[in-house]
């Protein structure tokens, strides 16, 4: 019978320590660390990922680099340079099997052909699935992770900004976008806790920031969640997009964000939001 074959993509590893694969039940893999911000030192540092196969098969797979970028929110291959980070990695295997409940190490090292500019370089490690040969009925699933790799030349900076918060209110939930910005020369994050209100409660900032801190409960608190904390690359604009279940009762309500990037400064926004 003629068989299909589809390719999953996972989740690049951009911000959790762990993924484990999001593909069927026969092909379930893991990978740590979920990514690499290397510093670089001109030292020839051997670096090592860790992939673990969860399945009762066999899984093989091939690895391969790109240089990349951030479009949309959206992981974008592009063209390689003579300063892009995935034209100086050497990595091995680049073809492997890994047994049924084994592990598997890949090593790499960063061996520069041109002397690295100041800045952030980027790579993506791409492991794809190689399916065995041999025909199957019905559809047949691949997997593919990406582990991206940082390396900060220095000297290097972040300047992240949150340039605005908006807000929209749909029939379930209320979805916020946060503007981002970085006007340094490494990527940079924005941390930390977004949180929805009754508008009307008598609670002070202090006391927001202890019952978010130490997860209480308090009839004021409508929800809380941690803020996405993806990559903002350096020089570009980008957008964190959440949702916030919509309270179920009309009237007015405070969403509170506090965090902060890289230099630590503290970052505290405050927007109120009607229900009708």
């Amino acid at each position: 019978m003629f068989t299909k074959t589809k390719k999953l993509v996972t989740l690049v590893l951009l911000f959790s320590s762990m993924l484990y694969a999001v593909v069927p039940p026969k092909a379930k893999i893991g990978v740590s660390p979920s990514r690499f911000e290397l510093l670089y030192d001109n030292k020839r540092k051997t670096n090592v990922i860790t992939l673990i196969n969860y399945s009762n098969k066999k899984i093989t797979a091939e690895i391969s680099l790109s240089n990349w970028t951030l479009e949309n929110g959206q992981i974008k291959n592009i063209a390689p340079t003579t300063q892009s980070l995935d034209q100086w990695i050497l990595i091995t295997p680049v073809r492997f099997t890994i047994k049924p409940n084994d592990t598997k190490t890949i090593r790499f090292a960063i061996r520069p052909r041109t002397k690295p500019t100041s800045g952030e370089h980027r790579a993506m490690i791409w492991i794809d699935e190689i399916l065995p040969e041999g025909d199957s009925e019905g559809i047949r699933f691949k997997f593919q992770l990406g582990v991206p790799v940082y390396l900060n030349v220095p000297p290097t900076y972040a300047k992240g900004l949150l340039n605005q918060i908006t807000t929209t209110v749909g029939k379930e939930s209320i979805d916020v976008t946060l503007a981002l910005q970085n006007r340094g020369n490494v990527h940079d994050r924005l941390t930390g806790s977004i949180s929805l209100w009754k508008a009307s409660s008598n609670i002070s900032k202090a006391q927001r920031d202890n019952i978010v801190k130490k997860d209480l409960k308090n009839k004021a608190l409508i929800y809380t969640t941690t803020l996405p904390a993806g990559p903002v690359l350096p020089k570009l604009k980008a957008k964190d997009i959440l949702s916030i279940p919509k309270p179920k009762r009309k009237g007015k309500y405070l969403l509170y964000l506090k965090g902060h990037f890289k230099n630590g400064k503290e970052i505290v926004k405050e927007k109120y939001i009607y229900i009708k």
